[in-house]
């Protein structure tokens, strides 16, 4: 396994250091300080992480460009790649046609237990979108460029790091 370059491997031991003198000192303020002098440090402390989570993102876009989305593993390290599509602007006319209507024969399906199912399901969640994998069930493609359902738009990607019990799941 290669090992972190030294200049990036001193900057987080050093930010890790800075955190463990903060933990420290945080108590004391909070126990002494007036409520002005709170809001300031909130205010910094706020100002850093964002700049922090900011850098964050750039090795997190680059490991989900390499791995692509999914369950990975890397270095014995389990991970998580979230991304995908947000999916907007349904042509809600069109799918439902589509989910109603025997694709060869023309004939109505509105007693077909898989609609039914489909429709539940959507009712269910309690927000009025398509759900994408009972859709292609049905052999319904959203995404299909040729004859979109939908306006998509992509999803920022993010890197979650996995627990032994989510592992497992």
């Amino acid at each position: 396994m290669a090992e972190l370059a030294d200049p990036v491997a001193e900057a987080l031991d050093g930010l890790g250091c800075w955190l463990d003198d903060l933990d420290r000192q945080l108590p004391r303020l909070l126990e002494s300080a007036d409520l002005p002098v709170v809001v300031r440090v909130l205010q910094r402390m706020d100002v850093q992480t964002k700049r922090l989570r900011a850098l964050a993102g750039l090795p997190e876009r680059h490991v989900a460009h390499v791995l692509g989305t999914g369950r990975k593993e890397v270095a014995g390290i389990p991970l998580l790649v979230h991304g995908g599509w947000d999916r907007k602007e349904w042509d809600h006319f069109e799918v439902a046609r589509r989910l109603a209507v025997d694709p060869v024969s023309g004939e109505l399906l509105g007693e077909d237990p898989k609609v039914r199912a489909a429709l539940r399901v959507v009712l269910a969640a309690g927000r009025h979108e398509w759900r994408v994998t009972d859709l292609r069930d049905r052999g319904i493609d959203p995404d299909d460029e040729d004859d979109p359902l939908c306006r998509r738009e992509r999803k920022r990607v993010t890197v979650q790091f996995l627990t032994p019990p989510e592992v497992s799941r």
